[in-house]
């Protein structure tokens, strides 16, 4: 019974992440092909570039909302009835990342998706809302004195861990440990899938907030 209730909630989980709503709201509210606009990259923050404040906040909170159901899919589906919560947090864990996973690489988008920042918002949303109130405070400081999406999201998961030392006063109990290892995984998934901003960041030439920017990417350079 637990066997099967898991495979339901794996499968679940990765088609939840799978949706690939930045895409659908574009197409419904602009009637454009997100990867065709802004930065290309089908996730809220170009959603809230091309198409504004309201589309891209939709978008975001959309993509946060999969993430959390994915995790909450543990105890909707009873697991909770038969794992200890030392053990249950692990599985937890499991289906929060299975739904980046599937927002990163999703099929209805050809295994190309957005970057996750989103979707890892919803994990912590449920695992850990204090450290990621933290990294969230954080990542909008930088966003409003940079005015770019990608360091905020790059500077917002790499306080996740921090937090989480900070925070908790054990933090490497075994019930809230695996937190940490997540925290730390989430950050180099991020990195990866942000090395191009990376670069354009180093060189001045990274997408700012608008589509102006996108389309001159240098008129948002660090200064």
């Amino acid at each position: 019974m637990a066997t099967g209730l898991g495979l339901t909630a794996v499968a679940l989980a990765f088609l939840a992440g799978a949706v690939p709503f930045p895409y659908i709201i574009a197409r419904l509210w602009g009637g454009i092909d997100i990867r065709e606009h802004g930065s290309r990259n089908p996730g809220a923050s170009n959603v809230y570039r091309v198409l504004g404040f309201g589309p891209g906040a939709l978008t975001f909170v959309l993509d946060c909302s999969k993430a959390i159901a994915a995790v909450k899919f543990a105890t909707l589906l009873g697991l909770d009835a038969y794992f200890m919560p030392d053990t249950l947090i692990w599985i937890e864990i499991g289906l929060g990342v299975l739904s980046v996973l599937g927002h990163v690489f999703s099929p209805f988008l050809g295994g190309r998706g957005g970057k996750g920042v989103a979707t890892v918002i919803g994990v912590f949303w449920v695992l850990f809302p204090l450290g990621l109130l933290t990294a969230a405070l954080c990542g909008a400081a930088v966003i409003l004195v940079f005015r770019y999406f990608s360091l905020g999201s790059l500077v917002g998961v790499c306080i996740l861990p921090i937090a989480h030392l900070i925070l908790n006063d054990q933090p490497f109990l075994s019930a809230v440990v695996p937190v940490l290892y997540l925290s730390l995984a989430v950050a180099l998934l991020v990195l990866v899938r942000h090395s191009d901003n990376i670069r354009r960041l180093i060189s001045g030439k990274e997408h700012g907030m608008s589509a102006a920017d996108a389309a001159d990417p240098g008129s948002g350079a660090i200064r």
